[in-house]
């Protein structure tokens, strides 16, 4: 690929290798009448997908320790906050409400790409770990559902198999998928929408047992204990997504509730995974190449794209070209065919009148013979 990039080349230019992003040709008989494209970079390591991540949106600020059951909150800690997304194709905005699930902020994203050419897919993970007796547990749970569903479970604490399947026997009800650590110790909760996972009511049937729950960012707190909240909210990450540039910002500053670790208003700007880089030898590092190729294959339709919507316009602009000549010279015919007809004219009335004195003269060389004729006679 790196070939075809550096060797293609037209009329002695190269046109992949990223040295003609602006190009003008001149169409028109005056001055500044040109079309201008550029053609971008068709490198490996210049084509792929651009993405970024939200910060605080997730668990460090949506699993804060309570100091009581009652003192839980049943949402998520965003705050009300305006998101500016500036893409390739424009820039647009978006409102986030005070308790937003990651997934809804992502179908906002989404509802503008056509504008921004940014998506966005939202995922919300949590971690249950740290049982130290064995017993019975119990909890209910809540993913995409309205109504909390009930998850009870005989686990030992070092085998949490039947709280997965447990939690996998609500999956329809939920959208939340569990999945069992190697040393069975710990259980990994997923909600690939984006849907907040709350967790309440947590009890053990030992007296004062706890369980750790842990959000995708750092940070964990304990459920069950006495002294402790039972229940919790953990909320989503949110993945913005784009085959060009990009960078994203919001309105309030970094703190509980931001999208963003960073100032208000400031620029996060989006990393380009190149497909000079992919790395199929991990589940992760598979998924994130299949969204380098489909970036690149985004990308380089795009490329086709301008450069057919720059043929076309050549091939009009030829059209018209061969229209202006095509006038021209007929022009040019009338005009010397009217040239031609006025010469011919002049020609022939000079011939008319040559032939005239001619004929004038004969005439009057034959007048004396007519007279002595005359007498003879």
């Amino acid at each position: 690929m790196n070939r075809i990039a550096e060797t293609t080349e037209f009329n002695g230019k190269k046109l992949l290798d990223g040295s003609m992003t602006s190009a003008q040709f001149q169409v028109g008989a005056n001055a500044n009448e040109t079309i201008s494209f550029g053609i971008s970079s068709a490198r490996p390591a210049h084509l792929g997908n651009n993405s970024l991540t939200s910060d605080n949106a997730t668990a460090d600020y949506a699993i804060e320790r309570a100091t009581s059951a009652a003192a839980a909150s049943s949402a998520n800690d965003v705050i009300a906050q305006t998101i500016t997304v500036i893409g390739k194709e424009g820039s647009n905005t978006l409102s986030v409400a005070d308790g937003d699930t990651a997934a809804v902020i992502a179908s906002q994203v989404n509802a503008i790409a056509a504008d921004t050419g940014v998506t966005a897919s939202a995922m919300t993970t949590a971690t249950l770990s740290s049982l130290s007796a064995d017993g019975t547990i119990s909890f209910t749970l809540q993913g995409n559902n309205t109504t909390a569903v009930s998850i009870n479970a005989t686990v030992l604490s070092n085998d949490l198999t039947n709280l997965v399947t447990a939690i996998t026997e609500q999956a329809g009800n939920t959208g939340i998928t569990a999945t069992l650590s190697a040393d069975k110790t710990s259980v990994t909760l997923s909600q690939s929408s984006g849907y907040d996972i709350k967790i309440a009511d947590v009890l053990h049937s030992t007296p004062g047992e706890t369980i750790d729950l842990t959000g995708s960012e750092a940070g964990d707190i304990t459920l069950g204990a006495a002294t402790d909240t039972d229940s919790s909210t953990v909320g989503g990450e949110i993945s913005f997504s784009s085959s060009g540039g990009f960078n994203v910002t919001s309105s309030i500053a970094s703190g509980a509730g931001s999208l963003f670790s960073t100032a208000p208003n400031a620029a996060n700007v989006s990393t380009l995974s190149s497909i000079d880089n992919v790395d199929i030898t991990t589940v992760t590092g598979a998924g994130d190449a299949i969204k380098a190729i489909d970036g690149a294959l985004m990308q380089v339709d795009n490329i086709r794209g301008e450069l057919g919507a720059v043929q076309n316009r050549f091939e009009s602009t030829i059209a018209n070209l061969s229209n202006v000549s095509e006038n021209l010279s007929a022009a040019r015919s009338r005009i010397l065919d009217a040239d031609i007809a006025q010469e011919t004219s002049a020609m022939t009335k000079n011939n008319i009148l040559q032939q005239a004195g001619v004929s004038i003269l004969a005439q009057a060389n034959q007048t004396p013979q007519l007279a002595l004729q005359l007498l003879q006679g």
